[in-house]
């Protein structure tokens, strides 16, 4: 994998990297540094790790949460530096989700319950917010590599331009096992974000977009925490395995198996 696909998927971190990635060269370090730090929200039940365990490269557990007004989905990634390696696995939304009403640690807990395993960081993106960003720039240009239709709108393959809607149609799951493919479109449109952010021409009317940016996630990392990792864990991003949830009780003893931390 390629350097610029590696960061392309740290990128996909789910948006977080997105508002480091407008650049500090166009909003200055600090203005970034304090629209991510803005979607800095802790969990209660559990301290992150700690900086010393993010220099020594210790394996993270990360669960990323995407929701909008249809639909939730959610993706358990491990990143593991010693093996160089990163597995993303789609967790069933029943799995996780029992009602509307959890709280965002009520929902980490469940995914610890279902995975066996401890969560170590949390990010949620809510993509109702995509349509706003997209409809101030005027709309954004994807490269679509596979056609497909959703919502009853078909997406051809090549340069495609999309609306705010069109944007929220484009991130939507296709169906259950579609999951991780819609991670993979949901870095397509935060790459089209930053470059038609680039052609915004003032800072006064860019930095309202970078606001409305950080309002989307919701996440217990820090601009301190993802610049570390950037640094220590790029090399595990060469390697990433993706898989849907396995059906069957031996499947899933061998998936908890697979995906213990050391």
């Amino acid at each position: 994998m390629s350097s610029k696909a590696k960061k392309e998927w740290i990128g996909g971190l789910v948006l977080l990297l997105l508002i480091g990635f407008v650049g500090t060269s166009m909003f200055g370090y600090e203005t970034v540094k304090a629209a991510m730090n803005d979607a800095y929200v802790p969990l209660s039940h559990k301290e992150p790790l700690s900086e010393e365990a993010l220099k020594q490269g210790k394996p993270i557990s990360a669960l990323l949460i995407t929701k909008n007004e249809e639909h939730t989905s959610f993706v358990h990634m491990t990143i593991n530096k010693k093996d160089a390696d990163v597995h993303m696995t789609n967790i069933p939304v029943a799995s996780i989700l029992k009602d509307n009403a959890q709280s965002t640690e009520q929902l980490l807990q469940n995914a610890e319950q279902t995975l066996g395993i401890p969560i170590d960081y949390y990010a949620m993106i809510d993509q109702t917010s995509i349509k706003t960003i997209v409809d101030k720039l005027d709309g954004i240009v994807i490269n679509n590599p596979t056609a497909f239709t959703n919502d009853e709108r078909t997406f051809p393959a090549g340069e495609v331009k999309l609306t705010g809607e069109e944007a929220l149609a484009y991130l939507q799951p296709v169906h259950e096992q579609d999951v991780l493919s819609a991670h993979d479109r949901q870095i397509l449109v935060a790459k089209a974000i930053i470059k038609q952010v680039a052609t915004v021409p003032s800072f006064t009317k860019a930095k309202p977009i970078l606001n409305e940016l950080s309002n989307t996630v919701q996440t217990n990392l820090t601009f301190e925490d993802l610049s570390l990792m950037r640094k220590q864990y790029k090399a595990a991003f060469a390697s990433i395995k993706k898989a849907e949830y396995p059906q069957t009780e031996v499947e899933v003893q061998q998936l908890t198996s697979k995906l213990q931390l050391s």
